[in-house]
């Protein structure tokens, strides 16, 4: 029984720590995407809200990875996720950056799942999260405006 306490307690602490990270993280970038991107941001800027996410991707998972071994270190690995998935809620971005977003998600994938990446369930699970990205894509505007929905 203590053991299932135990299991519980950490399982709804990562829940909790996920959703204030989730929460800020979000607020943040759509401060950052409507201050810069929206009435006509510079390229570099642009460029920034491709690769802040990225760099934040690397330490999170690679820190988890090498840094953090067992279930703390897989614990950090769906922020990271999240933090791929978040640009594709914004409409500004053109196909190119859509495609280097998918691209990069595609890697991050790969990384995570790199002995089993070709496993029906692993396979089965990343068309499933493309299509969700695509649903996402299609009704970004109708996501951001219903908080609801979009989380």
């Amino acid at each position: 029984m203590q053991a299932f306490w135990t299991e519980s307690a950490s399982y709804f602490m990562r829940i909790i720590l996920v959703t204030f990270f989730s929460v800020g993280y979000t607020l943040y970038y759509e401060r950052f995407y409507n201050n810069n991107v929206i009435p006509g941001g510079h390229r570099a800027i642009r460029i920034a809200l491709f690769f802040v996410p990225l760099l934040f991707v690397m330490i999170l998972h690679f820190g988890g990875l090498y840094v953090m071994r067992g279930t703390a270190g897989v614990f950090y690995h769906d922020p990271a996720l999240y933090l791929l998935i978040t640009p594709f809620f914004y409409p500004a971005f053109s196909k190119l950056e859509v495609g280097g977003q998918v691209f990069v998600l595609t890697w991050f994938w790969c990384a995570t799942h790199p002995i089993n990446v070709w496993q029906p369930t692993v396979v089965i699970g990343y068309v499933v999260m493309m299509g969700l990205i695509a649903v996402i894509k299609r009704h970004s505007h109708w996501l951001v405006i219903n908080w609801g929905a979009g989380v």
